[in-house]
This record gives structure tokens, C-alpha cells and sequence, in this order.
């Protein structure tokens, strides 16, 4: 299940008697006393002092605190993340991915001038170290606090700049038993016949051949040349200005970095040079890619089945670049 969580601005005073029985917690033998000198150094000179942002995480549904964030602007277009906490009883339940999620998209809403995040993890903290790297933050910078390896990590906010390369048929034919099976999966999931999927494949790949109907691309990041994801396109001949985008994946290590956004814009850009005038998509309703979808322009033509559609044109692909 999705987790949605809202982050909410909050003081010194609120946070702090937290963070106090957090670090007691998390340093094992460490006291109040020792936990409160740490705290003080960092409010000791208000000249030098970072001046902190607090948010609070919580959750959407119940309103329950899940953690918090501290955030100080490092430099003219650089935030840096002083501190990340997920609450003990939470952890290791999708919690902290939501949050990093949230924070992404608030920091490009409330400071539009920040390009880069940045933060600190020890080597041993593998659990957060794994959730950076899945976020696309990359280490900048090791350096030793005297017991281990202390990584910098950074996360570019730039938007990501991907090309779309048609598979070729011998390509297209080894993944179709992969989404075939994933789709009987899906379709099971509702209730229904594992034999509709068959008979829907069989509509769309008769023998499981390519079809010409029928568009896979890779989705390759312009910049490292590295395959990111694939996005699957479906044309009908009976409605040449029209095109559905039947599947779009980005690797899960790629995820939440702005790939499927960049693919998207591609995949519009691909449709209109075959004169394709509106494209369209599923979502279910719970899914988060939804937002995404929305701020685009698609907008509901079936809410009940999860259609989405837009109509494109070479100005809205500008129009989107451009948006949040």
C-alpha cells in the first residue's frame, strides 16, 4: 500500500526534546546530558548558527507523527538535510521513502532556487544508505568521524533529459512473456480469469510476434547513456490521432528522480511526429503517479476504468517542461 504523508513546518522548541530522546536512543549509553550539549553547540552562536527550517512528517490518513526533518540552506542554491528521522515504531515501513518523497516535491514549491540537496550518512547505517541511493542521491564526498566512513551524498533537482529508442522486433518478443504474465497477475488481483490476459494477448501478439501496432522503447538517460526504464505505446489504424501509452516502467533504483516525467515528455514528442493529436493512459485511483499524470495535463475521460487522456501538441510538451 501507498504511503501518503504531509510535512508540516514547526519550531526549535517543538522539535528538539525529540531529537534529544532520539539521539539517547540511537547512541546506546549516550545520556540526556551529553544529547543536550550536542543540541546547544549547535544553537551557541546565533552569527554562525544554521538558520533551521522544522518540518514535521505525518501521516495523511491519521494525522500520526512519523518524524521529522531539520533543513538549513548551505549555500545560494544548495539545501542540506541536517537531520532525518522516521520514528523507531515506524521504520522499515515505507514511511521514510514517502517522506523523502515529500520533502522533493515541497523544497521545489517552497524554494525554487534550490538545485541541489545534500546530507551525511555513516557507513553503518545501511537501511538509510540504501534509501538515499534509491532516491538518486550519489556520494560526493567520504570522509571519517574517527570511527567509520562518513559519506556526503548530493541529489541534483535538474530535470532529467532521457531519449526513447524503439526496440527491435527480437527485443520486443523477449519481454512480451514477462508483461504477459504480470498483466494474468494483475488481472487475477481483480477477480478476473487468468484466460482474459491470454485472450487480450492474443489480440495484441498473435503467435507472441511483434507487432507493428505495437511500440517498445527504451528509455535512456541523455546523459549517461544508461537504459532507465521502457515505455510501451499502442497505435490503432482506425484512429491514426490517437495513441495510449500501455505501460511505463522506470528501474526501481531510477525511481523518484524525474525519469518518468523526462520518458512522458519523449513519448508525446514520438506520437506527434506520427500526427497523433491525443494520447491517453490507466491509473488506478490509489496510485500516486496519478499527481504526476495531473500536473501534465491528462486529465479523467473514464475515471471509473482509470482512463486518462491530453491532448498534445508541440506547445503543451513546452508548457509541461516548464511546470512543477
Amino acid at each position: 500500500m501507498f504511503k501518503t504523508i504531509e510535512l508540516k513546518q514547526t519550531t526549535a522548541d517543538a522539535i528538539i526534546p525529540r531529537y534529544v530522546q532520539y539521539t539517547m536512543k540511537m547512541n546506546k549509553g549516550a545520556s540526556e546530558t551529553e544529547a543536550r550539549e550536542y543540541i546547544s553547540k549547535l544553537f551557541a552562536d546565533p552569527d554562525k548558527a544554521p538558520k533551521f527550517d522544522f518540518f514535521d512528517i505525518h501521516s495523511t490518513g491519521s494525522g500520526e507523527l512519523l518524524g521529522n526533518f531539520w533543513l538549513y540552506r548551505a549555500s545560494a542554491d544548495v539545501m542540506h538535510i541536517a537531520s532525518f528521522q522516521i520514528e523507531e515504531a515506524k521504520q522499515h515501513q515505507g514511511y521514510g521513502s514517502a517522506a523523502m518523497i515529500a520533502f522533493k516535491r515541497m523544497l521545489t514549491e517552497k524554494w525554487k532556487d534550490i538545485a541541489k540537496i545534500t546530507l551525511t550518512v555513516s557507513q553503518s547505517n545501511l537501511a538509510a544508505k540504501r534509501l538515499y541511493d534509491k532516491m538518486g542521491f550519489i556520494v560526493a564526498e567520504e570522509a571519517h568521524n574517527g570511527k567509520e566512513p562518513i559519506f556526503r551524498m548530493a541529489l541534483s533537482l535538474g530535470p532529467k533529459s532521457v531519449h526513447l529508442k524503439e526496440m527491435a522486433p527480437a527485443e520486443t518478443e523477449a519481454i512480451i512473456p514477462k508483461i504477459e504474465t504480470e498483466y494474468a497477475d494483475l488481472m487475477a488481483k481483480t477477480g478476473k480469469s487468468p484466460s482474459e490476459a491470454t485472450s487480450f494477448f492474443d489480440q495484441l501478439f498473435p503467435s507472441r510476434k511483434a507487432h507493428i501496432n505495437q511500440h517498445f522503447f527504451s528509455i535512456i538517460d541523455h546523459e549517461t547513456n544508461e537504459v532507465v526504464g521502457q515505455i510501451w505505446l499502442m497505435t490503432d489504424p482506425s484512429m491514426p490521432y490517437r495513441t495510449h501509452i500501455m505501460d511505463i516502467r522506470v528501474n526501481k533504483e531510477k525511481q523518484h528522480q524525474g525519469y518518468g516525467k523526462a520518458a512522458l515528455l519523449e513519448a508525446e514528442k514520438v506520437a506527434l511526429k506520427w500526427g497523433v493529436t491525443n494520447i491517453s493512459l490507466n491509473v488506478a485511483e490509489d496510485n500516486p503517479a496519478r499527481n504526476l499524470y495531473e500536473k501534465m495535463g491528462y486529465e479523467d475521460c473514464d475515471r471509473a476504468k482509470g482512463k486518462m487522456q491530453k491532448r498534445i501538441t508541440p506547445e503543451t510538451a513546452v508548457t509541461a517542461l516548464a511546470g512543477p
